[in-house]
């Protein structure tokens, strides 16, 4: 062929079969986008753990009874020498701003709460860091006001000279962790993009395929965003990890379809072709990842069940865009057989010696499977509300001298019903604050009866003395309710509802009634991200088992269901320990992603497995056919992992930490799934063997490619 022949094969092709799906797609994506701008919501409250039931009816009429309790944040001041006199001015100027109720100077707090353990809420047993309650006007589930609120207070603290004051409690932390939030998907969903994009260019050996993919993702992500804005499905803590883990996963798609087509260059028509053979696999593949992140569901947790099942417009479109908008990007770049020249022998060799050691070969993977399950039930998932911040974040570390030196950084409320009864006497409502006070993780009690003690009022009466403290109220609005507010420690989320309960207990043992209860927005918060630990481990069996169930139906034979169960479940639990491992626990948030992990993970495996099936049914044997499929499928495996993972890693440079727990989990599970699959599949495939062993060097021979 001339230097002009070949200019003109790599010229892009037009027609109506390039033109018609190029332009319905950017129709498509400027109605999504245009959807996204204006029906996109935000929503990164704790109501998306509550779940429902009664405690969340309770919250509802306690909020309405004494107010919410997740309004009151501190200014911690570690010293006041030569500042006293300036306290008044920076109150007055707190007081003035819209998003501010109520601010007292420490030492006007610490007066009134002399000889109570709630002095602690104020003040340091050695008196030297000090704490200003801000009660803000509302509570801040409200995440935008949240931010706003603590924008506002931090440029009054720098306005007034306090630079070295730093802001905590449950408003100041959810209103840091929010902006940062924002803040890093502004800039990892491009890089996301750049990186998916480098990739497919890298491996395919052209910059054009690599915009292709790049122009595949966003089509593919548009259609996600969009979906969301109509359905009204916000953005929440777990599913920002669309933003950068779908570009990878439609560009996996991408590579799988690119590579078939390669194939066929020499074909009128290359596209045809490929896609009789990748659509079968990428319609068991999506289906398979769908099954899985539908497995959420079972949690009972509103956030999980959103992350799980919003994903689906994400999946359906992958499928739509390697129908339509693939083809004929495909057939207006015309591949050349450049990557059929570039497809790595080492795929194929390492396959071919697993397939030769079978029986060695599963066997190592059970035991290694076998190990890391039995070290599995053993990594603690647990999370803390600080650990969405980083250690250095100034809001987290006056967060911790809340939890070390001052009244604990989370609260808790002992709520009494009809509090007036002749039995609820300064004696029992004091037994009770000083059973909890002595327990473990209690840092400060506030309660009627040792106002009642100090102030020689009845403990009704008593509950006045807090008036104009910005203080949590202690009796109800209607007067029918009375509560002990206690500060605790942040232990986590299993240990945080243990302390609720030995709480309630001696509340219910001292007062000497049932009708006691423990509420409160971390404890509601915790019971649903407790449960996400708690149900995590049946949906990904259920979900494996339907992965295996259905590739062995679709595949008409059992070892192709043995191949997914074993090659699927053994990154999972390696992923699992070893983030245990390096972490010493798996944050409940971060684990979710491994029902999308295990669904991206059976996606080499469902190709390679198909792509098996086809040339037995050609007339090759176990052995030979696992060789043609490696041949065929193996790039495009290495390669979309290899994109997959970047697209994890770039979650890894989130300031979110749980996002980067993220990344790190999906990252060792599909790396590890991509060695499972090249050597785990193939031994699956051939066990147990009733012919010879492919011979060495097989994978260097040629065989039909279709």
């Amino acid at each position: 062929m001339t230097g002009a022949g070949r200019v003109r094969a790599h010229r892009p092709a037009t027609g109506p079969g390039v033109r018609a799906p190029l332009v319905l797609w950017a129709l498509a994506c400027v109605l999504a986008a245009i959807s996204a701008s204006f029906g996109l919501r935000i929503d990164f409250s704790s109501r998306a753990f509550y779940g429902g039931g009664e405690n969340v009816e309770a919250l509802a009429r306690d909020t309405a009874a004494f107010g919410p309790d997740d309004d009151l944040l501190f200014v911690v001041f570690d010293g006041m020498e030569g500042r006293d006199g300036r306290i008044g001015e920076l109150v007055a100027d707190l007081v003035a701003l819209p998003e501010v109720a109520a601010a007292v100077p420490p030492a006007v707090a610490a007066e009134r709460l002399a000889g109570t353990t709630a002095a602690r809420f104020v003040r340091s047993d050695d008196g030297r860091v000090l704490a200003m309650p801000v009660r803000l006007v509302q509570g801040t589930d409200d995440l935008g006001f949240a931010v706003r609120a603590v924008a506002s207070i931090e440029a009054v603290l720098a306005r007034r000279g306090f630079d070295d004051a730093a802001l905590a409690g449950v408003p100041a932390v959810r209103g840091r962790f929010f902006e940062i939030a924002l803040r890093d998907q502004a800039r990892l969903t491009p890089l996301s993009f750049l990186v998916v994009g480098a990739f497919a260019g890298l491996a395919t050996g052209r910059w054009r395929w690599g915009a292709a993919g790049v122009a595949v993702a966003g089509a593919v992500l548009l259609v996600q965003v969009g979906t969301m804005a109509i359905v009204g499905l916000p953005v929440g803590l777990l599913n920002q990890a669309y933003f950068t883990v779908l570009p990878a996963l439609a560009v996996s798609e991408w590579l799988h379809l690119v590579a078939a087509a390669d194939a066929h260059a020499a074909s009128p028509d290359p596209v045809e072709p490929a896609l009789r053979r990748v659509m079968p696999a990428t319609l068991l593949a999506q289906g398979t990842t769908a099954v899985a992140m539908a497995s959420l569901a079972l949690s009972g947790v509103p956030e999980v069940t959103r992350f799980g099942l919003g994903l689906l417009p994400g999946l359906v479109a992958i499928v739509a865009v390697q129908a339509t908008l693939a083809p004929a990007l495909i057939r207006w770049l015309r591949p050349s057989g450049s990557v059929a020249r570039r497809r790595a022998a080492p795929w194929t060799r390492l396959g071919t010696w697993a397939a030769r050691r079978a029986g060695w070969v599963l066997a190592g993977a059970v035991v290694v499977a076998a190990a890391a399950g039995a070290y599995a039930a053993r990594v603690p998932v647990d999370n803390r509300l600080t650990d969405l911040l980083d250690a250095q974040d100034p809001v987290r570390r006056a967060s911790e001298t809340l939890e070390q030196r001052l009244g604990g950084s989370l609260s808790l409320s002992v709520v009494v019903d009809d509090p007036n009864a002749p039995s609820f006497d300064t004696e029992r409502w004091l037994g009770a604050e000083r059973s909890i006070a002595a327990m473990p993780g209690v840092r400060a009690v506030l309660g009627p009866g040792a106002l009642a003690e100090a102030t020689a009022l009845s403990p009704t009466a008593a509950t006045a003395v807090l008036d104009g403290l910005g203080l949590p109220r202690l009796r109800s609005r209607s007067g029918a309710s009375m509560r002990i507010v206690v500060g605790t420690v942040d232990p986590g989320g299993r240990a945080f509802v243990e302390l609720a309960g030995r709480i309630e207990e001696a509340a219910r043992r001292h007062l000497a009634t049932s009708d006691v209860r423990v509420a409160g927005t971390a404890l509601l918060a915790y019971r649903g991200v407790n449960r996400v630990g708690e149900h995590l481990a049946r949906s990904l069996t259920m979900a494996l088992g339907v992965v295996a169930v259905v590739l062995a139906l679709a595949m008409g034979r059992i070892r192709y269901g043995l191949a997914a169960l074993v090659s699927n479940a053994l990154p999972l639990l390696v992923a699992f320990v070893a983030v245990g491992l390096v972490r010493g626990a798996v944050d409940p948030l971060a684990a979710v992603v491994l029902a999308l992990a295990l669904g991206i993970a059976a996606d080499d495996t469902v190709h390679l497995s198909v792509d098996a099936a086809a040339q037995r049914r050609r007339g090759a044997g176990p052995g030979r056919s696992v060789v043609l499929a490696l041949r065929h499928s193996g790039w495009a495996a290495g390669w979309t992992t290899v994109a997959l993972v970047a697209g994890f890693a770039v979650d890894g440079l989130a300031s979110f930490p749980p996002l980067r727990d993220l990344a790190l989990l999906g990252g060792i599970t599909l790396a590890v799934a991509l060695l499972a699959d090249l050597t785990v599949v193939p031994a699956a495939l051939v066990w147990p063997r009733r012919g010879p062993a492919p011979p060495p060097g097989s994978e260097r021979s040629e065989g039909p490619a279709n």
